[in-house]
């Protein structure tokens, strides 16, 4: 915590048994690496990484959560950057109060961003999310693998829900792969909620499939941008 602040973790296990927990927490300029290690949380509201105003980045780190709501795999927050080159992130938890959902990567409010290479993606529960850009987040993928398994699930999400420019929401990836097991689930979506912010979300070269009853492959709502190559 702090500028000039940093950690380095190599090969380790990490767990976190609280509600609201953290693995590894990087804030206010710190910088944090972390490779070859597994992170598990336990607890509803939990998250294996996140980053506030600060730097982590995560090489081949297996990342599980065990928790409802909003259990987190990896969260950018405001000004956080994440960077992931493999490695894997399983979610096992609900959405059982209201607004709060399970994610694997979420990047969120203003500045938030992550990039992820090689990573594959998985949730468990009902009504849980692959990866989201949310309110001013962005993410890059390139070779992602998102799996949802629960119903009302969704793989990609970016949304825009405050009015403000600050709040654009933007994903992109190359070579996606996404894949929907549950009913009234969706490989790909954008909400912009009719506000000013962009929620924009584009793929090239993306492979989406869903099984369940009711699932969209590709949705854009509520002004949100939608665009698929190849």
């Amino acid at each position: 915590d702090g500028a000039g602040s940093s950690l380095e973790v190599g090969a380790s296990a990490i767990t976190s048994l609280t509600d609201n927990g953290i693995g590894l927490r990087a804030s206010n300029g710190a910088d944090v690496r972390v490779g070859a290690s597994a992170v598990t949380t336990y607890g509803k509201d939990a998250a294996g990484l996140h980053a506030a105003g600060a730097d982590t980045r995560a090489n081949n780190v297996t990342i599980e959560t065990h928790g409802d709501n909003n259990a987190m795999g990896a969260v950018a927050d405001g000004n956080g950057h994440i960077v992931l080159n493999g490695g894997s992130v399983t979610t096992h938890g609900d959405s059982v109060r209201q607004g709060s959902f399970p994610h694997g990567l979420a990047a969120r409010n203003p500045g938030g961003t992550i990039v992820a290479h090689g990573t594959s993606v998985r949730t468990t529960g009902n009504t849980a999310y692959g990866a989201v850009t949310d309110d001013g987040g962005s993410m890059t993928h390139n070779d992602l693998s998102v799996v949802t398994e629960g119903d009302n699930s969704i793989g990609l999400y970016s949304v825009v829900e405050q009015a403000g420019p600050q709040f654009a929401a933007s994903m992109k990836g190359n070579n996606i792969s996404v894949e929907t097991f549950g009913n009234r689930a969706a490989g790909a979506m954008v909400q912009q909620s009719f506000l000013d912010a962009p929620a924009t979300l584009s793929m090239d070269g993306a492979t989406i499939a869903t099984h369940g009853e009711a699932s969209v492959g590709l949705h854009a709502g509520t002004g949100g941008s939608l665009v698929a190559h190849n």
